[in-house]
């Protein structure tokens, strides 16, 4: 198709005849390349073009030019400038000619031309005047689509998909009016396994059902949003003195006494639930705060907001050693002490452990119990890991000392250990059976296939493994057999109970008779007098740790 077809197949025309019964090649030429063809008298000419706006208008040769008819063309030309007008004339009839050049046609056809003449005269006359009409009529088209396509995208972005109730974009758009508001931020507990078990499809349905039962039970003052995945938020207008409240409890007895059902599975939904009240947006902040909370506390609960609340204070605390952490780890403000390990039978100092400790701005000293939760909730405590591994060895490379440091589960989790550690007792030239991988009890226990392929490649690099803190959790000896741990630490609420408690004294000897079954040494912790160091040493205990003994220091000091 060229450019004029594709013009003209747009564009309607009108056919004026003497009689407009008869059949003209004309006519069918036109019909052949306009969208509409329309035929009339010249009677009926001014009328048809004032009801139908007309893009062209064709004369044929026999209708007569009067007074009337000419009238008429000049009002076309003057009310419907847009309109184009061709006047077919014999060769011979100059007047009909010169009447058409006065007035003003677009274009004078001959009779003797042919078909395919014809359609050029009239391709050349209306394609640069329409040419402008069908681009206008395209950007029209095209913003009718591009307007259709943003209010569709508008309504994807105010709408879930999967449920098809309104989503976060659509709640914050229900504030800004100071109408008093309340926000329930409901999650679902536990919903991971669902999708783990039974696949996301049927989680894709729970979630369904769940919405659709919250919009049917809620009151007419409020609505239901999804806000992610398992999350949903109810936003009540102007609630009742405890409505909020009360929704809140009453929503979690519904669905535990009421379980979902999908096909012919059936779900016990137990909700967290954080709520909060007022008329800015940031009660739904507030309010997911709470949801936090609540899931802190165990889930299965509703919490409101309080700025008081001591998780509140505790997530501030983390943000807080968070940031002085990352500080710290920019500044090097990250250093170690270490603390002296007695070898009971030997009766001196053999080894020590090295310890974390971060440096404020002012020179002040933190101890381990303020920053390392907020470096395992940040992902930093394997940062904090390389930094003292590292400034442990370069420590250690100027003696003939052991030594030891403590690793978490993310440290094993990110499988960067193996290589890790042989390339630093390369680098500082220490014979790896000095070195001691301290894990504690917890970590051991939730170790997987993984976890133990990387202590068996460290045992055989020389790397020797301790168990710290054995006896506060489940005390599983089978996993001290499974890690063939050289050295097992006795956690030391056992240590300091000995004097006195008939049960510790049991506990600490049972630990003793298994490490030396098993050919592993044991090393008491919390070591803080002379009496506690004599009941170790007749029970057998093979080294002590403790204040006793010496105090965590940046230096070696082991004069003890």
């Amino acid at each position: 198709m060229n450019r004029f077809e594709e013009i003209a197949a747009d564009l309607s025309a009108l056919f004026c005849l003497s009689d407009e019964s008869v059949d003209h090649k004309n006519a069918h030429c036109m019909k052949m390349c306009f969208k509409e063809l329309t035929r009339c008298i010249p009677s009926m000419l001014y009328k048809r073009v004032k009801h139908h706006q007309y893009d062209i208008v064709f004369i044929d040769k026999d209708v007569v030019l009067d007074e009337q008819l000419i009238s008429d063309l000049e009002n076309v030309k003057k009310h419907y400038p847009k309109t184009a007008l061709f006047i077919e004339c014999d060769d011979n009839d100059a007047a009909r000619i010169l009447k058409s050049i006065d007035l003003n046609v677009d274009k004078t056809i001959l009779s003797s031309m042919t078909p395919e003449m014809i359609t050029e005269q009239i391709e050349r006359s209306i394609t640069p005047r329409f040419e402008i009409s069908l681009n206008s009529r395209y950007e029209k088209h095209l913003e009718e689509i591009i307007f259709g396509k943003t209010q569709e995208l508008e309504v994807q972005q105010h709408c879930d998909l999967l449920t098809g109730f309104q989503n976060t974009a659509a709640l914050k758009n229900c504030f800004g009016d100071k109408q008093h508001k309340g926000v329930l931020y409901l999650d679902i507990d536990k919903f991971d396994t669902i999708n783990t078990l039974y696949g996301m499809k049927v989680g894709d349905e729970v979630l369904k059902v769940v919405a659709n039962r919250l919009a049917r039970y809620l009151p007419e003052n409020s609505r239901v949003f999804r806000i992610s995945a398992d999350e949903f938020a109810v936003l009540i207008y102007d609630p009742k003195k405890a409505q909020v409240t009360q929704l809140a409890h009453q929503i979690i007895a519904m669905f535990e006494e009421t379980p979902v059902q999908v096909n012919d599975l059936s779900f016990d939904i137990l909700f967290s639930i954080g709520t909060q009240e007022g008329s800015e947006y940031d009660i739904f902040y507030n309010a997911k705060l709470a949801n936090r909370e609540a899931k802190y506390l165990g889930g299965r609960t509703s919490v409101q907001y309080r700025d008081e609340s001591h998780f509140l204070q505790l997530q501030k605390e983390n943000h807080y050693w968070i940031n002085e952490l990352k500080n710290a780890l920019k500044e090097d403000r990250v250093i170690v002490y270490y603390q002296p390990i007695y070898d009971n039978n030997k009766a001196t100092v053999t080894k020590y452990e090295a310890l974390v400790r971060l440096e404020t701005v002012k020179g002040d000293v933190i101890s381990p119990d303020f920053f390392l939760k907020p470096a395992i909730l940040s992902d930093l405590i394997t940062r904090l890991s390389r930094v003292v591994i590292d400034k442990t060895f370069k420590k250690f490379s100027k003696n003939d000392l052991s030594f030891s440091f403590n690793l978490s589960e993310q440290d094993f989790s990110e499988g960067y250990l193996v290589d890790f550690l042989s390339y630093k007792c390369d680098y500082y030239n220490i014979d790896s059976s000095r070195v001691y991988i301290e894990i504690l009890e917890e970590t051991s226990l939730n170790c997987n296939e993984e976890f133990l392929d990387q202590i068996t490649a460290l045992k055989k690099l020389g790397f020797k493994i301790s168990i710290d803190d054995f006896g506060v959790e489940k005390s599983n000896f089978s996993r001290v057999l499974d890690l063939e741990a050289e050295i097992i630490k006795i956690d030391g609420s056992f240590i300091r109970g000995l004097g006195h408690d008939e049960n510790s004294k049991i506990i600490v000897d049972s630990i003793v008779n298994f490490a030396k079954k098993i050919g592993a040494k044991t090393v008491a912790e919390f070591v803080e007098d002379e009496d506690t160091l004599h009941l170790i040493q007749e029970m057998g205990v093979d080294f002590s740790q403790g204040y006793l003994i010496g105090k965590p220091t940046s230096e070696l000091d082991h004069d003890f």
